[in-house]
């Protein structure tokens, strides 16, 4: 067995973090679903005396219970994997995108002079992929409501971007300017 090209290696390691990404996001879904039966992988499904709860559906529960242990253990392995696949990457030389398997889940429109995204570094044009803990897997659904549980005046927030396709880093400190928000 020859050892893989720089493009096998990257390839195989971006598919593996976009898989993981995926795994995340489908544990993320059903342990929403299991929020939205008031329990979680560890609450009781009987009551005092032994019988099933009345209040919740326990073979529903039971069953996204099961689905929440096979995708932690592809997770599991799947993080293997990506331990041997960066090995490889590093071993041939190449750089890796770190926000591989991550989507962008907002586009810059506008970014005003002055705000503090502008003094942040915020171009028009930039993908958002992470803004603080906040991404697309980590918030599958309402990506964009979860910024604000993010933005606290003069907290810096680190911010995942791809300008031009490029990956990049930034830092925003929100504070209170002329215009709206704490952003711009």
């Amino acid at each position: 067995m020859t050892a893989p090209t720089q493009e096998e290696a990257l390839a195989t390691a971006q598919a593996l973090m976009a898989r993981k990404a995926n795994l995340e996001s489908q544990i993320a879904d059903l342990q929403d679903v299991l929020a939205s039966h008031k329990t979680d992988l560890t609450s009781p499904l009987t009551d005092s005396e032994g019988f099933p709860r009345a209040d919740i559906d326990v073979y529903a529960v039971r069953h996204v219970r099961v689905e929440i242990l096979k995708l932690r253990n592809d997770h599991q392995e799947t993080m293997q994997k990506i331990e041997s696949a960066l090995q490889d990457v590093f071993r041939t030389g190449a750089t890796l995108d770190p926000l591989a398997g991550l989507v962008a889940f907002a586009k810059i429109g506008e970014v005003l002079a002055d705000s503090p995204a502008r003094e942040g570094g915020l171009l028009h044009g930039d993908e958002v992929v992470k803004f603080g803990s906040v991404s697309k897997s980590s918030h599958p659904q309402n990506t964009l409501a979860s910024l604000a549980g993010v933005v606290h005046e003069n907290r810096p927030i680190r911010i995942a971007i791809r300008r031009a396709g490029k990956p990049q880093e930034i830092t925003l400190i929100p504070h209170k300017w002329s215009g709206r928000g704490l952003l711009g």
